[in-house]
């Protein structure tokens, strides 16, 4: 990435956001872009970073409570961990009222009950959405005006900043601007120079094309964008993304929109399942609000009513919480086919032990896990392991913390600990 770029994206976040020397949390790993940004948003401003410990990191109620101690007043972070620090903070009535500027960045955004709840409680903080891939950093943003209770499902990734040009193309066809939605080409200060060592990659994503007489290097996103007549986009989804369904090709995220719409679900992710002698189907991994007892058939009806019925996934599986990567987004990887959840009413197992069984299983991805299966056995990162405990801290209402959890990474073993405090 070129120089340039920090110089024109620090620029801007002080003059779009706030130039005052806030106090910022370093949250984002080292390996993430969004990294460069918080630590220079602080400093290029005058203002302190504070940098949690690595296991605090990954622990969501020790950020929430770091936000409060710290009165922190300026937050970046992915849009899962936003929705569940509003989850934590509604439901345990500890929201960081310091708070000043939130920006949402690294996949799409969605706007949830507890999320709208979060920011009326601190109505002086604004949210921000970011949108950028890792080959330009931040590229567009909007940020979100209004009562929360007024703001869109779905909000848009909004305009270009300043030094980012933003073109829709048709996916087929560069040459063409098609209407309505299209590729996201972008161009500008914030273009990386390309790929280390690797030129046939480097040449592919980053185009040089012919337009409006002029010769402009561009990259090519792969995001599939609809423009509004104000010229604000709207994320649609990815180009990659695009699954093939009985001939019919079916946008993932078009499914989890409608999915999310409905008042029993929480989150939600789409992906493609193939059983080993079957047709290709769709798979719907949910996690439901609160206090709702999910009914399957209802969601499917109510998606019925809305999508063709090639779009409605002919799977709607309970999920306690969906599996993050270590950068804090949803990874679809670990999501797949049907799972068969540890069965209520089996004799070695109390309730402690079923409730803990699926949590893993919903975080995981995985059904039917042994009490003694070690956790980083079944591909647990520090950032699952958070939710884990998490969930937990909700379930039971005990705190678990993260070196504890780590040392006896077990669901057997975790069982034993909860009831341990329960019993105190």
């Amino acid at each position: 990435m070129p120089h340039r770029c920090l110089d024109n994206l620090i620029e801007w976040t002080l003059a779009s956001t706030s130039s005052k020397p806030l106090r910022t949390l370093l949250f984002a790993p080292l390996g993430f872009d969004v990294f460069i940004q918080e630590v220079f948003t602080a400093w290029c401003s005058g203002g302190c970073l504070y940098a949690p410990a690595d296991d605090e990191r990954s622990d969501l109620p020790r950020i929430l409570d770091l936000l409060t101690t710290w009165e922190i007043e300026r937050l970046f972070v992915p849009p899962v961990v936003l929705s569940r620090l509003a989850d934590l903070a509604v439901e345990f009535s500890c929201v960081p009222t310091s708070l000043l500027e939130v920006a949402a960045a690294g996949e799409a955004l969605h706007i949830t009950a507890r999320i709208r709840e979060f920011f009326s409680r601190i109505p002086e903080c604004r949210l921000h959405n970011h949108y950028g891939p890792a080959e330009t950093h931040v590229a567009l943003a909007h940020t979100l005006s209004g009562p929360p209770q007024s703001w869109p499902d779905a909000p848009p990734i909004g305009l270009p900043i300043p030094g980012i040009e933003a073109h829709v193309r048709a996916p087929a066809d560069p040459e063409m601007i098609p209407d309505g939605s299209g590729e996201l080409w972008l161009a500008g200060v914030g273009l990386a120079h390309g790929y280390a060592h690797e030129p046939q990659l480097t040449e592919e994503r980053f185009p040089v094309i012919r337009m409006n007489g002029r010769q402009i290097r561009m990259y090519r996103t792969g995001d599939l964008v609809a423009q509004r007549a104000d010229g604000v986009l709207n994320y649609v989804g990815r180009t990659d993304d695009q699954l093939k369904i009985r001939g019919y090709r079916i946008e993932p995220g078009e499914v989890e929109i409608e999915l999310r719409r409905h008042p029993q679900v929480h989150e939600c992710a789409v992906v493609a399942w193939t059983p080993p002698h079957g047709e290709r189907q769709l798979v719907a991994h949910v996690v439901t609000e609160p206090g709702y007892s999910a009914d399957w058939q209802e969601l499917r009806s109510y998606l019925t009513g809305r999508l063709p019925d090639y779009m409605v996934p002919r799977h709607i599986i309970a999920a306690e919480s969906l599996p993050l990567s270590p950068n804090g987004k949803v990874d679809r990887r670990r999501l797949g086919g049907p799972v068969t959840v540890l069965p209520g009413g089996n004799d070695d197992m109390d309730d402690v032990q079923r409730a803990v069984a699926a949590i893993w299983s919903g975080v995981l991805g995985f059904g039917d896990i042994a009490t003694d299966r070690h956790f980083m056995e079944l591909g647990g990162t520090s950032l699952s392991a958070a939710v884990i405990i998490t969930k937990v801290h909700v379930r039971f209402r005990v705190r678990i913390d993260m070196h504890e959890f780590l040392k006896r990474p077990t669901i057997g073993a975790l069982s034993a600990l909860i009831l341990e405090r329960i019993a105190i």
